[in-house]
């Protein structure tokens, strides 16, 4: 997040994160599930909303706005700009 608040300048840019969102408690099937892909095929993980807001206030971003797809029942867009 650092480097692209960086690249961003003080340009006024935007950027949009296509991510899934997982619960704070309670993940499904589904969530639990991608979450233990990305563990085991790169040793990333899934994050929480809490998880990724931390993550984009510690790059020195804003986040604006949570979308939520009419398709899904988990946030999954992200859109934050430099601070």
């Amino acid at each position: 997040m650092r480097q692209l608040r960086a690249a961003m300048g003080d340009s006024g840019a935007r950027a949009a994160v296509l991510e899934m969102v997982v619960p704070e408690t309670g993940a499904d099937v589904a969530s639990a599930s991608f979450d233990m892909q990305m563990f085991v095929g790169c040793r990333g993980r899934e994050r929480t909303l809490s998880e990724w807001k931390s993550l984009i206030q510690a790059g020195g971003l804003a986040l604006e706005e949570v979308v939520t797809p009419v398709s899904r029942k988990l946030p999954w867009i992200y859109d934050f700009r430099g601070r």
